[in-house]
């Protein structure tokens, strides 16, 4: 097997954090503003790769997260994120 592109881990990391400020503010009106990953170990095709998220601040309009990424007991990686959290708006 292969190993998984850097884009794909990323996106990974990009929704997992997402996940974590959504369940912070309660409601899914934010968008990414920042995402910084930092590659420490290949993933392997096939792999479970697993999120531990950390919300770490949070303003009236920005949430600042950051997760470790690991396989098995390995970290293969770490991201920093900020989102931007909008006003939720009717009609």
């Amino acid at each position: 097997m292969g190993m998984v592109h850097g884009g794909a881990l990323m996106t990974f990391a990009d929704i997992a954090l997402g996940v974590a400020v959504v369940d912070a503010i309660g409601a899914p009106n934010c968008s990414t503003a920042q995402l910084q990953y930092h590659f420490a170990a290949g993933v392997k095709v096939g792999s479970l790769l697993v999120c531990v998220p950390e919300v770490v601040r949070r303003t009236r309009r920005m949430v600042f997260t950051r997760g470790l990424f690991r396989v098995g007991d390995e970290t293969v990686g770490s991201a920093d994120a900020i989102y931007n959290v909008f006003e939720q708006r009717l009609g």
